[in-house]
């Protein structure tokens, strides 16, 4: 052999650390394009808000950078501009991790609960869902709907 134990070892871990770090940078990405993706869609119906606006060209600015950067407002995860619904009852995963507080587990949680409930009736069912309590339903009231408009 001309590789010692540990040697192969090292040059494991190190293609897992490549990986890894691959993978997060990926998912990074894709999440600022599928922000993109909401925001644009959702920006054709309500042209006037100039909100959208500014959150749109923040995420091109950024998507078009190579190390595809989030922008600051949803590494924090404070939510969404408020004419920006998202349904619950449709929504993938990472959709939700675009609310307020709800990150990968969570979303995971509420796309479980409504397969395993049929859904949510009201945006205030979205409470039933382990790790969503009156605070967290505060913050995204505004950003979340259970019909398709």
């Amino acid at each position: 052999k001309w590789l010692t134990k540990e040697e192969q070892r090292i040059i494991l871990f190190i293609l897992v650390f490549v990986l890894v770090g691959s993978t997060i940078m990926f998912l990074k990405y894709k999440r600022v394009i599928i922000a993109h993706e909401l925001l644009t869609a959702q920006e054709s119906e309500h042209s006037p808000y100039s909100e959208v606006s500014e959150v749109n060209d923040s995420i091109r600015t950024d998507s078009n950078t190579t190390d595809a950067q989030e922008p600051d407002h949803y590494k924090k995860r404070t939510g969404l501009p408020a004419n920006i619904k998202i349904n619950i009852n449709t929504a993938s995963a990472e959709e939700l991790d675009f609310l307020p507080r709800i990150g990968p587990s969570t979303a995971a949680k509420i796309i479980e609960y409504r397969e395993e409930h049929g859904g949510f009736k009201t945006i205030s069912d979205i409470q039933k869902v382990k790790g969503i309590g009156p605070s967290t339903f505060e913050q995204m009231k505004d950003n979340i709907t259970v019909k398709d408009e």
